[in-house]
């Protein structure tokens, strides 16, 4: 399999990926296995993942002269996709332009996200009311998404402390009282079910996470400039060690994690990468399994897919309808 740096062109292909997650992160891990499976995979393309994030990644590369530009590569959230097109969105995570030319090439994977209580008295969110929740600090696409499920889908922001934490704090914020909920503990989906960020935040019998409604969920979508759906975290991934009952399914945020490329960015090389991923995305946690979940995408439309992923897509049978 092969793929020439410009059409006509034997060239090889140098693609830098931008991770949205710092290098210790499981994220990060997972965004791995883009490069991975490249090297692995692709005759002709080579891929190195560095962690940046967002909304750096963007606003680095659309900087690069346009020669350079198309071979950085961003991974995205679907919190920042459309704000990153559209240079809308937040003054502390901010775009320095609207990007029109970034397009999806294919979803990677999910991440689910929500609250977690870390206090008996807290059973539904309307319980957070003067509590302290341990949040990512700005800017972060994380921060983003906790803000807006406080003040959109709970109307709770402006009635709760935030307390700015990093992952090695998290841990410590609880053990000594510190916090009474976070926003940290995200979930990423593997194939023996959904893995916490932090594990050892589920061995107290007090830990259980608060649900989202679909109604909810909508409210944020109408009250944002991102599209982000839910994601249904079955109990059997939910391992609450010591609980005097065992865990219900809940229902998160979904931030799903997308590979984009720019209009600059040869569809051969795209059509290329979607080839890899679809041969052997299955052997690799961090890439989707199959042509759907390289299509999970919230209100996908057609005019957001780079032409040559569209083309990609379209040979396999997929049929897009503008603004469907």
């Amino acid at each position: 399999m092969t793929a020439p740096s410009d059409e006509g062109s034997s060239t090889p292909v140098e693609l830098v990926v931008y991770s949205p997650a710092p290098a210790n992160n499981m994220l990060h891990a997972l965004n791995q296995d883009l490069g991975r499976a490249i090297q692995q995979h692709l005759q002709g393309v080579a891929a190195t993942v560095v962690p940046v994030a967002l909304p750096a990644s963007i606003n680095t590369i659309a900087e690069l002269p346009e020669a350079e530009k198309r071979h950085h590569l961003p991974i995205v959230t679907s919190v920042d996709f459309l704000p990153a097109r559209d240079m809308t969105g937040v003054a502390w995570h901010a775009y320095h332009r609207a990007n029109t030319d970034l397009k999806l090439v294919a979803a990677l994977y999910d991440v689910a996200f929500g609250v977690l209580a870390l206090d008996t008295a807290i059973v539904s969110p309307a319980d957070l009311k003067g509590k302290r929740i341990g949040v990512p600090p700005r800017p972060s696409s994380f921060r983003v998404i906790s803000e807006a499920l406080l003040r959109d889908a709970w109307g709770l922001l402006d009635d709760v402390e935030l307390v700015d934490l990093r992952p090695n704090e998290v841990v410590e914020a609880v053990a000594t009282g510190r916090i009474h909920a976070t926003t940290w503990n995200f979930m990423s989906r593997t194939r023996e079910g959904f893995a916490p960020l932090l594990p050892e935040l589920t061995q107290g019998r007090l830990a259980h996470w608060l649900d989202v409604s679909a109604e909810q969920i909508a409210a944020i979508n109408q009250a944002n400039a991102f599209h982000i759906d839910g994601v249904l975290v079955p109990a059997a991934s939910i391992r609450i060690e010591g609980a005097d009952q065992p865990p219900a399914s809940v229902t998160w945020l979904s931030m799903k994690q997308g590979l984009a490329a720019w209009d600059s960015t040869e569809n051969a090389t795209v059509a290329s990468v979607l080839q890899c991923l679809l041969a052997h995305g299955i052997d690799y946690p961090g890439l989707p399994d199959d042509l759907t979940a390289m299509l999970d995408w919230p209100a996908l439309d057609e005019a957001q897919l780079h032409p040559g992923a569209l083309a990609f897509f379209r040979r396999q049978g997929v049929a897009f309808q503008r603004g469907a």
